[in-house]
């Protein structure tokens, strides 16, 4: 993550960890302090830990 480029004037992050239409998997969990992080749990919300604290919101859909 910390080679991805991310616009300094972004307000907010939408983060996907765990992709499964093409099968794309992050195990590290962000870390933007200076940003609001949403995130995409849907395929992983019960299967890892997950430290909330890391997140503005986390969401999940069936």
């Amino acid at each position: 993550m910390r080679d991805w480029k991310i616009n300094k004037k972004s307000n907010f992050i939408h983060y996907c960890p765990n992709e499964t239409i093409d099968s794309i998997s992050i195990n590290e969990e962000p870390n933007f302090s200076d940003k609001f992080v949403i995130t995409d749990c849907s395929s992983n919300i019960l299967s890892k830990k997950i430290n909330i604290e890391n997140y503005s919101l986390i969401y999940a859909s069936v």
